[in-house]
Parts: C-alpha cells; structure tokens; sequence
C-alpha cells in the first residue's frame, strides 16, 4: 500500500529505486517535475497489476478522471457553453474566455488522452503516428529551459506559434 500511496502523492523516491544523484540532476533539468511525471506513469502502471496495489490504482484514476470530467462539464454548463469531449478536437476539455481565447482546464492526462486517440485516429494513414504523439507528449513534460531551446531550434512553439527567435 506503502508504494501506491507514494505513485498517488508524487513523491516516489528516487533514491530508492537507485537513480543516481547524477540522473536526478539531468532529470530535473530536462523534465517538468520529474518525480510526479515518474508516479504518474507508475500508477498507469499498477493499473494493470491483479493486486491490492492495481485495485487501489484503478480505483484512484477512475476517481480522478471522473470527477475531473464532471468538474470540468460543471464549469461549462456554468458558463452557458457546450463541453467539448472530443479528444481529437483541439479544444478538448477547454472554456471560451472572451471572445477569441480559450482556457485549458487544469485536468493533467488530456495530454495523454489526447496522444491515445491521435494514435489511433490516424494510424491508417500515419504509420508512425504512434512516435509523433510520442514525441509531442514527451514534449509536453520538458522544463522550462529545455522547452525553450526546443522552440528555439524548431521555429514555433508546442502550439504552433512562431518563436521569437529565429536561427534558420
């Protein structure tokens, strides 16, 4: 249980599962919060095991994203809009705010969500649409600094706008 509850709270320890302080520092520097990204991925993980540790995480993320869901659908209809639930659309899980913005909701697996139905979407004409939402989801979790000389050598942003700075 002792396990579960650290992949919950997002605070595995490192140094118990034996990354050096080295990888730790390397981790930190290309990673947004690399500790919650790893338990994150360990409770994805535990979903799949048969024990007290799996039922405990299918129970966890069942819980979060239905209640994340239904916070996010309150909102919407609070705001007089129409939730958007499409996962291929680009505005998934968004808010209108004003006239020409719109507002993520703070809902941290619509990346992957998004990722898994892009993957599937265009696997019929995209053989490699599995390495590209790869890719971008990775691209999603870079630190700030990382993130920045990313944009920096491609030209544009993660949402496609042109960078400040042009090196081509």
């Amino acid at each position: 249980l002792g396990p579960h509850i650290n992949s919950l709270l997002g605070s595995l320890s490192t140094e118990t599962m034996g990354i050096t302080p080295f990888q730790r520092a390397v981790e930190a520097a290309l990673f947004f919060a690399p500790k919650y990204g790893r338990s994150g991925v360990a409770l994805v993980t535990d979903i799949g095991r048969g024990n007290l540790r799996g039922h405990e995480a299918r129970k966890a993320l069942g819980s979060y994203l239905g209640g994340g869901l239904m916070a996010y659908i309150g909102i919407t209809k609070l705001a007089g809009q129409d939730p958007i639930l499409d996962p291929t659309d680009p505005n998934f899980l968004t808010i209108k705010v004003g006239e020409n913005m719109r507002l993520r909701t703070p809902f941290a697996p619509y990346t992957l969500i998004q990722a898994v139905s892009r993957i599937f979407k265009n696997a019929d004409e995209d053989p490699f649409a599995f390495v590209t939402q790869a890719g971008r989801l990775v691209t999603t979790k870079l630190s700030p600094l990382a993130g920045t000389i990313k944009d920096i050598f491609q030209g544009n942003t993660y949402s496609g706008i042109p960078s400040i700075f042009d090196i081509k």
